[in-house]
């Protein structure tokens, strides 16, 4: 097989830059590398186009199979079917073969697409795992990152300090709330001032 006979794909992942992707696809004889998603200024196309571009016997290359299928927010179950009518497309229609750079693990040889699969949708679930510690982390660090001014913070705190007027923590978080930011929560308030009101 020639160079030209092999396409490298790239997808921006959180596992490995486009940059280092277009590096180990080269590495692997790809000269003609395309992106599904635009990253790194590489020309991108869409699965059809991909398709239209295989010819019998081009082999389509990833550093990481699972990326043919661009994640998204869509569940694991369903980037699965997207894979498998992705091989479908490239290896059975077009006559084509997918290859797994880093396992090395291609539909050209034989008993290998079976192996590819299987890799491909334990990649997914690892995958769709790590991105919901991702987004739970983002948020976690979106509520630690409420932006208060000084003179919110000194309005903040005799709110909070203010038993008087302010008895419970009820009525302290609405005072918050209303008077210096509406995502101002009696649980920030605590963080901020541990131990300093008891009721």
């Amino acid at each position: 097989m020639q160079t030209e006979d092999a396409i490298g794909v790239t997808c921006e992942h959180r596992w490995m830059a486009t940059a280092e992707q277009v590096r180990l696809l080269g590495a692997d004889g790809c000269r003609i590398i395309v992106s599904l998603d635009g990253a790194g200024k590489r020309k991108q196309v869409t699965l059809a186009q991909l398709a239209q571009l295989v010819r019998p016997d081009t082999v389509v290359k990833l550093v990481h199979a699972f990326l043919l299928c661009k994640p998204d927010k869509r569940r694991a179950p369903t980037l699965k079917a997207a894979f498998a009518s992705a091989v479908q497309l490239i290896v059975d229609k077009r006559k084509g073969a997918l290859k797994d750079v880093d396992a090395g693990l291609t539909t050209a040889k034989p008993g290998h697409r079976k192996a590819l699969a299987a890799l491909a949708n334990e990649q997914i679930g690892r995958s769709r795992q790590g991105l919901a510690v991702v987004e739970t982390n983002k948020r976690r660090r979106g509520r630690s990152e409420l932006k208060l001014s000084d003179l919110q913070k000194a309005a903040a705190k005799a709110i909070w300090f203010n038993t008087r007027d302010y008895r419970g923590w009820d009525d302290a978080e609405l005072a918050l709330q209303e008077q210096v930011h509406e995502d101002f929560t009696r649980w920030r308030a605590n963080r901020m001032w541990p131990g300093k009101r008891k009721s």
